[in-house]
């Protein structure tokens, strides 16, 4: 018998009808019957099937603070490694509902709170058509609820590979996980702290802080909001405190338009904002007239907090929805000195020979064993020693024993001396009365001390004892 071809446009509306009723009826098998309201059910289920993942996106993020506030007991992790109705994937609170594109302009509550309206995954939707899941591997595979919160947290920022399988509903109106009917995979990119690559502390060099200029990027983020993705631009004092920083290059001002660095994976444009707020005399100051008052302060350190805010619905930072914060120390390092010292190096080992007191190598080294005459010492910023051996000619105090060039007079005494040297700043601390050994310590200027003992060497070099194993250069007292 030849399958019958329905034609008439009475009984089906549609030329795609008739074409769909021929093959479906070839599909059924010769003889078999078909009616309207068969063949276009089953034309509008293909047509659904190949569209149920069009409105779910390539990539999505979940913010740290939907992540903060999620509970194992609410909507968050609901679909996510398990099955469950398909109508429900835009639940208010809901991972999911933030794979969908019209999540970005639809209102959000943390646990579903606000109970806002669901999005459906595709419009006309019937309950109970379809079930859904949102597979994710690795440590999550198979975790749901607070065990999969839990672990997100553990995970920290890092960016995932779900799949999400969409699955036809049984004989029994229940998923049939062998009728998978539409699969997508997605990057879910989870921040589960904004602030965990800013270090606890930091030091801003005396050069970095010198160079500076009031409208280059040098204080930008600080005492002002400003987009989070700058955060890392060259130049800046914001870029000094991730930790990709110390690796990373560094130009005074930005002029040589370095990289910036990211504070954390796979942020977008406009999604946060932040501030690196100083207090006491520089609260509230920006560009040139908060580098004069850090120039003023001199070398100290200051405890700033990090602030983190999220977009308000104009795409704005909105300073009420602070999604992450955090303390750091920010250190002022101290400029370098400079001073003469007569005297002999011996070389400990094989001795690296440096162009200056920053540890720039010249590829040379000085064999262990030999002597060489140092004409000045440098304290760099950070309290390290070098003595130079002539020209552009450095070696590091940790590779050499100093040897005083010049014989010495000690003498008891009992004065007090007051500390003179630049205002604001202080004068270096030694273990030892010829300036060999820094004590990592500055005693300020203005401050009076009690001297015990004068060395006085045939150089010329003066240092006056403060202390047991502590000694000031006499150059800087009265």
């Amino acid at each position: 018998m030849r399958s019958k071809v329905i034609r008439s446009s009475k009984n089906v509306a549609g030329k795609i009808v008739l074409a769909g009723a021929t093959a479906s009826a070839l599909l059924l098998g010769v003889g078999s019957r078909v009616t309207p309201t068969s063949f276009t059910a089953q034309v509008t289920a293909a047509s659904a099937t190949t569209n149920l993942t069009s409105n779910i996106d390539q990539t999505t993020t979940v913010s740290p603070s939907q992540l903060a506030n999620a509970k194992g007991d609410g909507p968050f992790t609901a679909g996510v490694n398990q099955v469950i109705p398909f109508e429900a994937f835009g639940g208010d609170g809901m991972l999911t509902r933030l794979l969908l594109n019209s999540a970005a302009k639809a209102p959000w509550s943390d646990n579903g709170t606000a109970k806002n309206p669901a999005l459906p995954p595709v419009a006309s939707l019937s309950a109970g058509q379809y079930f859904y899941e949102v597979d994710f591997g690795g440590n999550l595979a198979g975790k749901t609820g607070q065990a999969l919160i839990d672990q997100l947290h553990q995970n920290g920022n890092q960016s995932y590979q779900a799949d999400v399988k969409v699955y036809a509903a049984g004989s029994d109106g229940k998923a049939d996980t062998s009728k998978t009917v539409a699969t997508k995979t997605v990057t879910v990119q989870v921040l589960a702290n904004l602030v965990s690559n800013i270090n606890a502390s930091t030091t801003v060099s005396a050069s970095q802080l010198a160079n500076a200029k009031g409208d280059g990027p040098f204080t930008a983020g600080v005492n002002q909001v400003i987009p989070f993705e700058a955060f890392g631009g060259d130049g800046m004092l914001t870029r000094l405190l991730l930790n990709s920083a110390a690796k990373a290059p560094w130009s005074d001002n930005g002029t040589a338009k370095n990289p910036a660095l990211a504070p954390v994976a796979g942020l977008t444009a406009g999604q946060y904002f932040y501030e690196v707020d100083f207090g006491g005399n520089l609260a509230g100051k920006t560009g040139q007239a908060l580098i004069d008052q850090l120039r003023q302060n001199g070398a100290q350190s200051y405890q700033v907090t990090v602030k983190v805010y999220a977009a308000g619905a104009d795409g704005k930072a909105d300073t009420s929805k602070v999604v992450a914060t955090k303390t750091t120390t920010v250190s002022i390092g101290k400029a370098a000195e400079s001073f003469p010292s007569q005297g002999i190096v011996i070389t400990n080992q094989n001795t690296p020979v440096y162009r200056d007191a920053n540890g720039a190598a010249t590829g040379r080294q000085l064999a262990p064993g030999t002597s060489w005459r140092a004409f000045t010492t440098t304290v760099a910023a950070d309290g390290s020693i070098w003595y130079n051996l002539g020209g552009q000619q450095y070696v590091s105090a940790k590779d050499v024993t100093f040897t005083q060039g010049d014989a010495k007079t000690s003498t008891a005494v009992n004065r007090v001396v007051t500390i003179n040297y630049t205002p604001g700043y202080g004068i270096a601390l030694w273990q030892d009365d010829a300036g060999q050994h820094f004590a990592h310590r500055y005693l300020a200027t203005g401050s009076k001390w009690r001297v015990s003992r004068v060395t006085r060497w045939a150089n010329g070099r003066t240092f006056y004892q403060v202390g047991t194993n502590q000694w000031i250069d006499a150059r800087y007292a009265k």
